[in-house]
């Protein structure tokens, strides 16, 4: 019957359905006479009792492990846990053989569907890919950046929720771009590097890991976020790219500084330590040109500084230099 087939588990009202298919073979009848003796229907007791036993069993069972590792397990993570279909023949087994003398001849055991487990599945099954448009801070007319990437769930993380909440793969997808977007549009100022996309990376995969959490909270998933790439719209690509042409260009002036001193320098007989402190200076700022960024601004990448010992005499004309 249908209520023999839902069984309670370790969560308070929590049922799970299972259906057991059994048939057994008495050894030796003088092993239940004391069931023939009283005329009781023996099928039925063993019946019974299976029914008593697999409802022990499953109250101390989580949900969790009756439908994710029902035929298998992760000995990694759960070491010396066997699968709950495993242990439930093996006792079924031993229940047979000590009460009624008897021995399994075949038995199948399935899990009945239920609206959680057609929930379940529904979610579970392939990749679903989402798209969240989000401005960057909060300030009027923020840039925007489109974070595209798929969402699967792994498993259930929370029984409790995925139970009471109405779980659908629209509805994942929405909470999961609405998390990505209101964690873009709360960022701080000093996250907001347009420089390079790169930039981008710490607040991305803050705002990743808040999706996450917001579906284990409210839809008690586990899910898992691949593919994952982001873009910028067009005014963000040219904030960058000005920021960077008034960077680069402040760099140069300070280099064509930095020889002008060293000119004056040489003119006027400075130590050799004081020039090699300037020409130190000139070749850090040197080492902090792009040369991809400095062509995209008209700026060439300027040469390395000769070495000291390199350096031409005194005596030279200083327009060589």
């Amino acid at each position: 019957q249908k209520s023999e087939a839902m069984f309670e588990t370790s969560l308070s009202n929590f049922y799970v359905g299972l259906e057991i298919f059994l048939t057994a073979r008495v050894k030796d009848l003088r092993g239940i006479s004391h069931y023939l003796v009283t005329k009781q229907d023996v099928p039925q007791r063993m019946k019974e009792e299976i029914i008593r036993l697999v409802r022990k069993l499953m109250h101390g069972t989580d949900p969790e492990r009756f439908y994710m590792r029902y035929s298998h397990t992760n000995h990694e993570f759960y070491p010396g846990e066997i699968p709950f279909e495993d242990e439930l023949r093996q006792k079924i087994g031993d229940l047979l053989k000590t009460e009624f003398n008897s021995e399994v001849v075949d038995i199948v055991m399935k899990r009945v569907q239920t609206d959680l487990t057609r929930k379940l599945d529904e979610v579970s099954k392939g990749s679903h890919d989402f798209a969240a448009v989000a401005e960057l801070g909060s300030l009027p007319g923020a840039p925007t950046v489109i974070v595209k990437g798929s969402f699967k769930a792994d498993g259930v993380d929370g029984w409790q929720a995925f139970k009471q909440c109405d779980a659908n793969v629209e509805a994942i997808r929405k909470r999961i771009e609405d998390s990505i977007r209101a964690r873009l549009k709360g960022a701080r100022e000093d996250q907001l590097t347009f420089s390079e996309q790169t930039g981008l990376n710490g607040l991305i995969t803050d705002a990743l890991q808040a999706a996450r959490k917001l579906i284990a909270d409210e839809f008690g998933l586990a899910i898992r976020l691949t593919t994952i790439h982001w873009d910028w719209e067009d005014e963000l690509k040219q904030l960058g790219w000005q920021q960077e042409k008034k960077e680069l260009l402040s760099v140069q002036e300070r280099i064509l500084r930095l020889k002008e001193l060293r000119l004056d320098l040489y003119e006027h007989d400075a130590s050799p330590d004081d020039i090699r402190d300037v020409e130190e200076s000139i070749r850090r700022l040197s080492a902090t040109l792009k040369p991809a960024l400095a062509s995209s601004v008209g700026i060439q990448q300027l040469p390395g500084p000769k070495t000291a010992g390199n350096l031409p005499s005194s005596d030279l004309d200083l327009s060589d230099l």
